[in-house]
């Protein structure tokens, strides 16, 4: 059987990665959309619409990087926040401005409700939860009546292998760059992702849609990603050259073939911002219970697959046979 539910050992998510909102331009861009300021982001905004908030729950903490933004900005008091990995929580718990934070380090798939809170934020995390219906029935049920859930994340292809349309799309925009700015895109090998972390975007496709059972959006805005995510990521050259006429026009014109794309297709978004509050009289205990029994099922079958939960994809096989070929020649040269 395969755990796919946690990272290999060691494994760091703060490697230095290039993504898109890693360029000025786009994170602007993107702020405008969420609150209508390009220097207004979403902690900015989350903060300046609802509040300073009294005790939040921090899925997924990883460093605490996200609770210190909400209490430097005076959006919250007390904070307990839980990760899989230790070492994050031993750099969150040293960071901590409040000696009464609190950190626990916790299995997002089996962790139990630690308490009754006002806020609760996921940034970017639960696109790592394999359990992701368990654990989201615990965040409803953990919300104060008038507590709101802050989610800005990933939301787009299990474990990032996009359909054919939309890695097309990306490559031809890729394509459509000057060469010196275009990147090696390589589609993502699921082997790889097994291997060292298993948790991507595991069940990121799911999210909207759990989420949508226990609360009732009070905003939604879909960032999109579909076209300048995949251009932008690991884009060294463009975002050394981020700040030239050249660049920003460069990075605004991806922008827009991406919005432009959003519109058309709503379901090439990979990035929204939702802030939620719970509605427990959605879906009935009885229906709790079937979900979580199919969600376990789901996850046992996952585990007797080598932590697959779908076939392969025809660009998967694809490139895995780019990539085999690539590897063999190269060892033919060696030799």
């Amino acid at each position: 059987m395969t755990d796919a539910t946690k990272p290999s050992d060691g494994f760091d998510y703060y490697q230095g990665t290039v993504f898109w909102t890693s360029f000025q331009r786009i994170e602007q861009l993107v702020n405008t959309k969420i609150s209508g300021s390009p220097m207004q982001n979403w902690v900015d905004h989350t903060v300046a619409r609802y509040g300073n908030r009294k005790r939040a729950l921090v899925v997924n903490c990883g460093n605490g990087w996200v609770e210190r933004s909400f209490y430097n900005r005076g959006g919250l008091e007390h904070v307990t926040g839980f990760d899989i990995l230790g070492s994050n929580i031993d750099e969150a718990r040293r960071a901590a401005p409040r000696s009464d934070w609190e950190y626990i380090q916790g299995d997002c798939n089996t962790i139990e409700r630690l308490g009754t809170f006002d806020l609760i934020i996921n940034c970017g995390s639960m696109h790592h939860v394999a359990k992701i219906e368990r654990l989201t029935q615990i965040l409803a049920d953990s919300l104060t009546d008038d507590g709101i859930y802050v989610s800005y994340d990933y939301v787009g292809a299990h474990r990032n292998q996009f359909g054919w349309d939309a890695w097309s799309r990306a490559l031809l925009a890729n394509e459509a760059l000057p060469e010196r700015y275009r990147v090696a895109m390589r589609y993502p090998h699921m082997p790889t992702i097994l291997a060292v972390d298993p948790t991507e975007a595991i069940h990121a496709e799911l999210q909207m849609e759990t989420m949508g059972r226990y609360f009732d959006f009070v905003e939604r805005t879909d960032a999109g990603g579909g076209v300048a995510y995949m251009v932008l990521f690991q884009n060294h050259a463009l975002l050394r050259d981020q700040h030239t006429a050249e660049g920003i026009q460069l990075i605004e014109e991806l922008f827009a073939k991406d919005q432009a794309e959003l519109k058309r297709d709503a379901g090439s978004n990979l990035f929204s911002y939702v802030v939620a509050r719970p509605n427990l009289k959605k879906i009935s205990p009885a229906e709790r219970k079937v979900l979580l029994q199919s969600e376990d099922q789901r996850e046992g079958q996952a585990a007797n697959n080598a932590g697959r939960y779908y076939s392969s994809t025809p660009l998967e096989l694809i490139y895995n046979e780019l990539g085999m070929a690539e590897y063999k020649l190269r060892i033919n040269n060696i030799a």
